[in-house]
């Protein structure tokens, strides 16, 4: 492996792992404050009931980033046991 090609397999490691690790804690962040939306509501006839109020959803972008960071660190090691040789001795890879 040449050292440009164990420099990218070195990046490609660490930016996946960021990428993972501050997916993981804009997921805790996003699900620890939900909004709450609220609208007015209306009873039977028209007349005004008052204003009801639910948790909004919250937001996947989080686990999308982790899940990012996962294939991400998961390629670069694919690529990184593709370009490391195997040490032979004689005719036979050594195990």
């Amino acid at each position: 492996m040449t050292r440009s090609q164990l420099m990218a397999c070195r990046i490609g490691t660490i930016i996946g792992a960021l990428a993972l690790v501050v997916g993981i804690v804009v997921a805790i962040v996003d699900f620890s404050t939900v909004e709450q939306i609220c609208t007015p509501h209306t009873a039977y006839f028209g007349r005004p009931d008052g204003v009801r109020c639910r948790d909004g959803d919250p937001s996947p972008r989080g686990f999308y980033l982790a899940i990012l960071g996962v294939v991400i660190v998961v390629c670069t090691f694919i690529m990184w046991a593709a370009m490391t040789p195997r040490k032979r001795v004689g005719n036979r890879d050594e195990e």
